[in-house]
């Protein structure tokens, strides 16, 4: 694919699309921030996929496409907001799946963004490099307001890192570890740590000047949105200002280290190592000038040591172990403040899917899975009035799914399926 080529920063291997490797599928044509196509392997080991093709079609606007699976236009739309999801509940031919989810919600603390070099770069605010002024913040986050008001249930309150899908990373602080919601001891903290109010009641830093921070938030998520503002309402009444900066993409000051805090979440993988080794002194950027793999700059050595006897340690007791040290690390450093764990809520239309695989099989996700389960078993539902209940049909099939895990950019994308018409089709 790539021998002929000479300049491989200016190659974008955009221009053709031959068949690299062994998946279910096979992507056949693109335009950015309209769509993907793809269609089936053929010749995949497991079995041909049961659709003719999948085609990823971009959406801004999430409410467009749900509106769009009511129509019978899409097929499934992952990533619902819970008033959605509640709304398709009571719609006909069409089936909610309300799961635990892989992903972690979390606020991030610019520690100071630095590169491997030593240098320091960004503007994030000093004050927050004080362990006490991070403690105050965190016991100053009602994570079960969030659940409830935010998230309508549909989510578990943040602890530790690995979200409680997966038991045997899963961890919790202990009760005289763990950081409950009181603004009285934040309070406390802070006036203990120095950081006195004056006569407005405004919290004040070493320098004398108010506390006021800055939060990056993703424009096109809600949670985000509706989450700012009751930290705005939590930290004001510790006197500390909050400004939250909503900007489509949030990458560019990130990666520049211009934020105070940040709105942050991952998925997590079965093996939790990658989420672990993006807080690794490794990933900092080489320069200032540089992008690492790096989420948030964060450094620690003993977060790095227990990294590294992780990776090495092949008893999956010990390093289960491990990996929940490394969660308690990261908890009581501040700099991540895990604040809930959000179901999986997507949609699709039962008249258009007979079947999909949801991962795991019991109570799992169809959206975002580690592999190709979802659409690879995904069977089409019969044609109206067929009567052959073999699941063939010739109808045009649309499914919603969510940008960010195909594409970098923010919406949602819909994925078409053209379903078989016999099963001669398939030769």
């Amino acid at each position: 694919v790539w021998e002929k080529v000479g300049d491989f920063s200016k190659f974008n291997n955009d221009q053709q699309f031959p068949i690299v490797g062994n998946g279910p599928f096979v992507i056949t044509d693109y335009k950015v921030d309209q769509y993907i196509k793809l269609k089936p392997n053929k010749t995949f080991w497991r079995g041909a996929p049961k659709f003719d093709e999948l085609v990823f079609k971009y959406y801004k606007d999430g409410d467009a496409a749900v509106a769009a699976l009511q129509k019978g236009e899409v097929s499934f739309v992952p990533n619902l907001t819970p008033a959605q999801a509640a709304a398709l509940k009571t719609q006909k031919d069409i089936k909610v799946n309300d799961a635990p989810g892989r992903r972690f919600y979390a606020l991030a603390t610019n520690p100071g963004a630095r590169a491997k070099d030593g240098r320091t770069f960004g503007n994030g605010h000093p004050a927050l490099l004080d362990p006490a002024v991070r403690k105050a913040l965190f016991l100053s986050v009602d994570r079960a307001a969030l659940v409830d008001k935010v998230f309508q249930g549909h989510a578990v309150e943040g602890e530790g890192y690995i979200p409680p899908r997966f038991g045997s990373y899963s961890w919790k602080p202990g009760p005289e570890q763990k950081r409950a919601y009181d603004p009285v001891a934040a309070d406390k903290l802070l006036f203990a740590a120095g950081y006195k109010k004056n006569g407005e009641g405004k919290r004040l830093g070493k320098d004398g000047k108010p506390l006021n921070f800055r939060i990056l938030c993703h424009a096109t998520d809600p949670n985000d949105k509706a989450v700012g503002k009751y930290l705005q309402e939590w930290w004001g009444a510790l006197g500390i200002g909050l400004t939250v900066e909503c900007l489509d993409s949030v990458s560019d000051p990130w990666v520049k280290g211009d934020y105070d805090l940040a709105f942050d979440g991952w998925s997590v993988n079965p093996d939790p190592d990658y989420v672990l080794s993006i807080h690794t002194c490794g990933t900092l950027p080489a320069t200032p000038k540089d992008t690492g793999a790096t989420d948030n700059f964060i450094c620690d050595k003993e977060f790095d040591e227990l990294y590294a006897q992780q990776a090495v340690e092949y008893d999956t007791a010990k390093r289960a172990d491990l990996v929940k040290r490394m969660q308690s690390r990261l908890y009581d450093t501040g700099y991540m403040n895990i604040m809930a764990y959000p179901n999986a809520l997507e949609a699709y239309r039962t008249d258009q899917i007979a079947s999909i695989t949801t991962m795991p099989e019991a109570a799992g996700n169809l959206w975002g899975q580690d592999g190709y389960w979802s659409w690879w078993s995904a069977v089409p539902a019969a044609a109206p009035g067929s009567g052959d209940g073999s699941g063939s049909s010739s109808t045009g099939v649309w499914i919603g799914v969510g940008a960010a895990a195909v594409v970098a950019a923010g919406g949602l994308l819909l994925l078409r399926m053209r379903r078989r018409a016999t099963a001669d089709d398939r030769e």
